[in-house]
């Protein structure tokens, strides 16, 4: 604002400006402003005046100005000074005090870099603009809400977002008002109130689970303290209560960092290059401020170089300044190229650092181990088996087993094979490259291992057969192209158990009308089966379930059903079929004719 005076006198004078509010202020020391002006006297050369002429009048002084800034109004839009520092899409919040100045504060939205903004809009229709009231605004880490104070109370603000995407709408505008402390709009308490009287200064807490806030106890004389609770007024909890007041809670930013680091190859000729790859990454809440990365590679091995700009690498480490700040779920990868120079197991470390404080910082350094092999060049291969089932059944699915080979070095193993042998009712059945030769697999460099599937058949059932179970062997070798002088661990097998379930039919010889037993033995445990006839009128086809591995069931021979020899049939209910088809024969006979009463004794 500019005001414009006009001095009357030559001389030096004081000028006082005062700026008054008409709304109450306890600021009141720097409303007014003192400034001395300086009023030169003119003098004015040159002729005086011709006889008879009039004497001019004096010159006027010229007007001076002063500026005077005007810091704040209740009518005018708030003014942000553009703000190069700031990104274009940050926002910020400000309460303003709205006319008539009875009215509650008003909750503006701005954009940090222009300082355009205007009033965020409340819910609901209004026929002039409705802006939310409230004062202290804070926003949620994640953008979405804005929690204020609006009459000793605090109020969840939820913003629009009507596309779904990209976050809340632009123009911003509450979807929903809720109460968080104090009471909702419909005058009911929230769960707070009977503990909290009042509240003011909200918090967000860095992952957004919670608000602190300066809370009131209820039923107490003033005595401000620190409360917790939750975005939807539930868990209230006290954080800080002491004999003094404690007011304005405000959270440090932290930032959880993690860093990993893997070699490439795992084993490297002496003179050849590996490659470090250091993955880094942010797991929040916060970002991270001037994170560096340091690897670190021993003796007997020498960083050549490494991707990625800041960077500096010496034979010993390398040390990566990240210019950027590292938000949450943000993850880098570093790649150093080193070279060994000596055989020998080198453990190379890297560390991540930050000037954001991190409180978890056992996932901050990471270690891996690169091989190289010295003059011997012998390799040591080892199998190890393992079964996925140790017992199954004639006519069901097939066993399963898993060959593990494994390196142990100090060599390049190469032209490995496995062959799998059986004893016993089982085969093996080749598949995924695997021949009756064996499994020819790729090479092994030195502590590294693979795993192949194998996977072996059971033999048929023998559905009239007796129950019964049958010992195998399942073995693996391990061979390779290489110098293996240790044999004693190329081989591995497992013991595996073949069964045979049985069914029979008690009495074997029955009439239409009678209920035969069917008695079911070594079933797989729990195997639901289903019964059939191989003729005649079929029984109830429904899937029958037990615990055990014996089943006796009741079955009805329905009247007037076909007469002759039949067989009971059980088969696997389960979708995998668990063994296979199982018969048992019963002889269906005609039920005996009983002569008339009036045929007995005739004479």
């Amino acid at each position: 604002m500019t005001v414009s005076i006009r001095a009357q006198e030559w001389g030096t004078k004081s000028v006082t400006g005062t700026v008054a509010n008409v709304i109450g202020e306890t600021m009141l020391a720097n409303n007014t402003a003192v400034t001395t002006v300086d009023v030169p006297e003119v003098i004015v050369e040159g002729p005086g005046p011709s006889e008879g002429e009039e004497t001019p009048p004096p010159t006027t002084p010229p007007e001076h100005q002063i500026e005077l800034r005007l810091l704040s109004s209740t009518s005018a839009v708030p003014g942000v000074p553009r703000a190069q520092t700031l990104p274009a899409q940050s926002l910020l919040t400000l309460s303003l005090p709205p006319e008539p100045i009875t009215s509650p504060p008003e909750v503006w939205v701005l954009n940090a870099a222009t300082g355009e903004g205007k009033p965020l809009e409340a819910p609901g229709r209004c026929v002039a603009e409705c802006p939310v009231a409230g004062a202290h605004p804070a926003w949620s880490p994640d953008g979405t809400w804005i929690v204020v104070t609006d009459r000793g109370m605090l109020a969840a603000v939820t913003l629009k977002d009507d596309d779904g995407a990209n976050g809340p709408d632009v123009p911003h505008a509450a979807a929903s008002i809720a109460a968080v402390t104090g009471f909702d709009a419909a005058g009911a308490p929230t769960a707070s109130r009977g503990e909290i009287r009042s509240a003011e200064d909200p918090a967000w807490a860095l992952d957004g689970t919670e608000i602190y806030f300066t809370g009131q106890p209820a039923g107490q004389p003033d005595h401000p303290g620190i409360y917790a609770v939750r975005p939807d007024g539930s868990n209230v909890r006290p954080v800080v209560q002491s004999r003094r007041a404690e007011t304005q809670p405000a959270l440090q930013p932290w930032a959880d960092l993690a860093i990993k680091l893997a070699g490439d190859p795992a084993t490297v000729a002496q003179g050849n290059t590996a490659m470090l790859k250091a993955s880094v990454v942010n797991n929040g809440p916060s970002s991270a401020a001037s994170a560096k990365v340091l690897i670190e590679v021993p003796e007997g091995m020498t960083a050549l170089k490494a991707t990625g700009d800041g960077c500096e690498v010496s034979a010993r480490s390398v040390q990566c300044n990240i210019d950027i700040r590292l938000n949450k779920g943000i993850a880098m990868d570093i790649d150093v190229e080193v070279r060994s120079d000596a055989a020998g197991e080198h453990v190379s470390t890297a560390t991540i650092t930050a000037g954001t404080p991190d409180p978890s910082p056992a996932d901050n350094q990471a270690t891996t181990t690169t091989r190289t092999p010295g003059g011997d060049s012998s390799a040591d291969i080892g199998v190890e088996l393992t079964l996925q089932q140790s017992e199954g059944w004639t006519g069901g699915q097939p066993a399963t087993a898993t060959a593990k080979i494994t390196n142990n070095g100090p060599a390049l193993a190469s032209g490995i094979r496995i062959k799998a042998a059986t004893t016993g009712p089982l085969t093996f059945e080749p598949a995924d490259g695997c021949t009756d030769a064996g499994c020819p697999t790729d090479n092994l460099d030195s502590g590294a291992s693979r795993e192949i599937k194998l996977k072996f058949s059971l033999p048929d059932s023998d559905p009239s057969g007796e129950v019964s179970a049958q010992s195998a062997e399942i073995s693996v070798e391990a061979s390779t192209s290489s110098t293996d002088p240790k044999l004693e661990n190329n081989k591995d097998s497992e013991g595996f158990t073949v069964r045979q379930p049985g069914v029979s039919v008690y009495p074997a010889v029955a009439k239409p009308g009678d209920v035969v037993t069917i008695v079911v033995e070594g079933l797989p445990p729990g195997a639901p089966v289903i019964f059939a006839w191989s003729k005649g009128i079929p029984p109830d086809s429904t899937a029958i379930k037990h615990d055990g591995t014996d089943l006796r069931r009741g079955v009805l021979l329905v009247r007037r059903d076909q007469l002759g020899t039949r067989d009971i049939i059980v088969t696997s209910a389960d979708q995998d079929k668990l063994f296979g088809e199982l018969r048992a024969p019963v002889l269906v006979v005609a039920r005996p004719m009983t002569p008339s009463p009036d045929l007995i004794g005739r004479g």
